[in-house]
């Protein structure tokens, strides 16, 4: 799998955390904080504990 197809993989993957942790649908206005995430697991090698922390931290998750 290249990695352009990781990391969209993994962009959505966070992006369903998401969806169930919120509790509400994805909007346009989340994607940067939704790539952002990605692009630190990116860095990690993509392990699900950092998916996790990161969607944990963000921004939309606090002011939830």
């Amino acid at each position: 799998m290249s990695s352009e197809a990781r990391q969209k993989e993994h962009k959505a993957f966070a992006g369903q955390l998401a969806t169930y942790g919120l509790r509400r649908m994805i909007t346009l206005d989340d994607e940067p904080e939704l790539r952002a995430i990605a692009a630190s697991a990116k860095a990690e090698h993509y392990p699900l504990r950092t998916l996790v922390e990161q969607l944990a931290i963000a921004e939309f998750f606090r002011k939830r």
